[in-house]
C-alpha cells in the first residue's frame, strides 16, 4: 500500500496535514477520511470510522485490536464485534490497543476508561497490560 505523506505523518506524530488522511491501495483507490484532532466535539460519520478502524488494524493479528483515533461509541461497538469475533475462534484474551491518550487535546485517555467500565459493568474481566498501559487486555474465559 502507498501511503502518502500525511498519512505517515499521522502515524508517527498523531497530527495529520489540513485534518485529512490520505490513503492509495494497490488498486488505486483512493480513500479519504477526515479528522481533526485538536477539536474534541468533532465526530467523524461511521463510515470513516471504519476506513480509520480498517487501516489501523490491516496487518494486525486477529486478536490484536487497534482502536486509536475513533471515536468513543464506534470504539466500544468495534471492541463488542472483536470480542464476539474471537469468543467464536475459542480465544482465551484479546488485546485492545486503546492508547495513553497523548494525542487527546487534554492528554487524557477516553477510549481505555470507557472499554473498561463498560466491560466491568458487564462482568468481562479485562487489566490493563503491565508492560503498556496504552493497551487492554480483555479475558475471554
Amino acid at each position: 500500500m502507498f501511503i502518502p505523506r500525511a498519512h505517515r505523518l499521522w502515524a508517527s506524530t498523531g497530527k495529520v496535514l489540513g485534518g485529512v488522511i490520505h490513503m492509495v491501495s494497490k488498486a488505486g483507490t483512493c480513500v479519504t477520511s477526515a479528522r481533526n484532532l485538536c477539536s474534541q466535539s468533532w465526530s467523524p460519520s461511521k463510515e470513516s470510522s471504519e476506513i480509520i478502524f480498517k487501516a489501523n488494524n490491516a496487518k494486525r493479528k486477529p486478536d490484536q485490536i487497534d482502536l486509536h483515533g475513533l471515536p468513543v461509541s464506534d470504539a466500544l461497538e468495534f471492541s463488542l464485534s472483536a470480542i464476539k469475533d474471537a469468543r467464536k475462534r475459542g480465544s482465551k484474551q484479546i488485546r485492545f490497543i486503546v492508547g495513553k491518550g497523548l494525542h487527546s487535546p487534554d492528554g487524557l485517555p477516553k477510549i481505555k476508561p470507557a472499554l473498561q467500565g463498560y466491560l466491568s459493568s458487564r462482568g468481562i474481566r479485562n487489566e490493563i497490560d503491565p508492560q503498556n498501559d496504552g493497551v487492554l487486555v480483555v479475558y475471554l474465559d
